[in-house]
């Protein structure tokens, strides 16, 4: 199976901003409207409850996000996408992004990478609220990882000693960026985070991303990176 980061774009090339003449960036999701955040969500640099491997099983709607422009500090919903980063205060603290439903249900098909959690959100998107996610991606990929049987190579050799987190892990990238990984997974997902390449898909999750329509995203094929589920 093939992999791929995945990441969000950051603007539009065939748009120009008529002001900078610039490609168009794309907004983001700024929390600073929401009422209801109760201690979920991060605020004056205190984390909430939904942050990182923290999760909860039930929440209020959290309303709402709206699109914002950090250059120009502005609100900015030029552009409806399926996907956007977080700016400002209301917002969690974690792997994931704040989603639309249809992305949300494209995820639910596949297999994602465990413990992970959806919670309903409203996005005001030029005068109307719509349905969104915060999509929660909450594991610890270093608690999957299987330091035994995964191996590192460069110029055909193997490198000696075990790596078993990510410091170890970056020091070897740093010594030898071009290094050949074989990562073995106790269990492989259609999507997960790994450090060292932030989100990871499979090709057939990407795929349906493509055929779904879903904007705005950006594949990078993991060429040197081989993951295996340890069985």
């Amino acid at each position: 199976m093939k992999y791929y980061s995945l990441k969000l774009k950051l603007w539009d090339d065939s748009v120009l901003d008529d002001r900078t003449k610039d490609p168009k960036v794309y907004p983001r999701a700024n929390g600073d409207r929401i009422s209801n955040n109760n201690g979920f969500l991060t605020t004056s640099g205190n984390f909430g409850k939904i942050y990182f491997e923290n999760y909860v099983d039930e929440a209020p709607v959290f309303d709402y996000f709206y699109l914002y422009n950090l250059t120009s500090q502005k609100e900015y919903d030029w552009i409806l996408l399926d996907a956007y980063d977080y700016i400002g205060q209301n917002i969690p603290s974690c792997r994931g992004f704040l989603v639309s439903k249809k992305f949300k249900e494209t995820l639910e098909r596949f297999e994602i990478a465990k413990p992970f959690r959806f919670y309903e959100s409203r996005l005001m998107y030029q005068g109307e609220k719509l349905e969104y996610y915060i999509f929660h991606l909450a594991q610890n990929e270093w608690n999957e990882f299987n330091p035994k049987l995964s191996s590192f190579h460069t110029d055909g050799q193997k490198l000696e000693g075990v790596i078993k987190g990510n410091r170890e892990l970056k020091k070897i990238l740093r010594i030898h960026p071009n290094v050949n990984m074989k990562i073995h997974l106790n269990e492989l997902f259609d999507i997960f985070f790994f450090a060292q390449f932030g989100y990871v898909i499979s090709e057939n999750l990407k795929t349906e991303i493509e055929k779904m329509g879903l904007n705005d995203f950006e594949f990078i094929k993991l060429e040197n990176v081989d993951f295996s589920q340890s069985t």
